[in-house]
């Protein structure tokens, strides 16, 4: 599985690499489902074109130091306000490691993206189905 996830990763770089703007950041994620967890995330944004865009990010969670999700997203540019807030909706998979069993789930939610110039600032509220995490999930962190 952990072959099948680096590949899908890498896939999904190089297939992008012609208009790509990748951006890289860190945050935090709030899984609030029966028992709540606290996590830290690493997320890469990747700018395929003018509308859509993809995210790979990878989750820490703190309650139980092995348990991690990998998400794969993507995401259209539904609209923009001003030159300094979008409004994204997105969907994707993710693997998620909670003790000893690996689990594919599913995301749907939207990103917003408030826009500085050398920064942007991202909240990612999503609901996964299926999975260890399933149900609300809240993202929030940096990009630069």
């Amino acid at each position: 599985m952990k072959k099948a996830i680096v590949t899908l990763v890498f896939a999904t770089l190089l297939s992008v690499s012609g208009y790509s703007q990748f951006n890289f950041g860190a945050g935090l994620s709030l899984a609030l489902d029966n028992d709540s967890a606290l996590g830290l995330q690493g997320k890469t944004l990747i700018g395929i074109n003018d509308r859509y865009s993809g995210t790979v990010d990878a989750t820490l969670w703190l309650s139980d130091g092995a348990d991690y999700t990998i998400n794969t997203n993507v995401m259209y540019n539904l609209f923009d306000i001003g030159q300094s807030f979008d409004l994204r909706p997105t969907a994707g998979l993710n693997f998620t490691r909670g003790g000893s069993e690996l689990e594919l789930g599913i995301n749907l939610g939207v990103n917003m993206f408030l826009k500085f110039d050398k920064y942007d600032i991202y909240l990612e509220p999503k609901f996964v189905l299926l999975g260890v995490y399933d149900g609300l999930v809240i993202s929030a962190g940096i990009l630069f």
